[in-house]
This record gives C-alpha cells, sequence and structure tokens, in this order.
C-alpha cells in the first residue's frame, strides 16, 4: 500500500488545521436534526473522522457510504 512520508504529514496536519474551526463554526450553524455529509478520500476520511469525533462526539455519527467509481 502506499506509505505515507514526512510532507504528507505535514499536509494533512494543515489540512486538520483549516478544517477545525470550520467544522465547529458548521456545529454552531446546524440545526439540532441537521446533518452533515462529507466526500474523502480514504486518509482523509480517517482524520476527518477523528476530528468529527471530537467536535460532534462519536455518538452522532451515523455511517460511512463507500463506492468505487
Amino acid at each position: 500500500g502506499k506509505t505515507v512520508d514526512a510532507e504528507d504529514m505535514e499536509r494533512h496536519d494543515k489540512w486538520l488545521c483549516m478544517m477545525w474551526p470550520r467544522l465547529n463554526l458548521l456545529k454552531d450553524l446546524l440545526s439540532e436534526s441537521g446533518t452533515i455529509w462529507i466526500n474523502l478520500d480514504d486518509i482523509e476520511a480517517h482524520f476527518c473522522k477523528a476530528i468529527l469525533d471530537e467536535i460532534f462526539g462519536p455518538h452522532n455519527f451515523i455511517a460511512s457510504l463507500v463506492w468505487q467509481k
């Protein structure tokens, strides 16, 4: 499989730092019954799930949808 080198990790760190305030804002704007749908590749999905669990709580996770194109 593909390995992640230091440059990739720096890119992921920057991406996470960019996403954190945006997802926090979305939490404030989201209605009680609202949902968020996010489309990411396998590597980013892992990192984003960790952020979403931290912000929204793991109990609010519903499902991952996977498709092959």
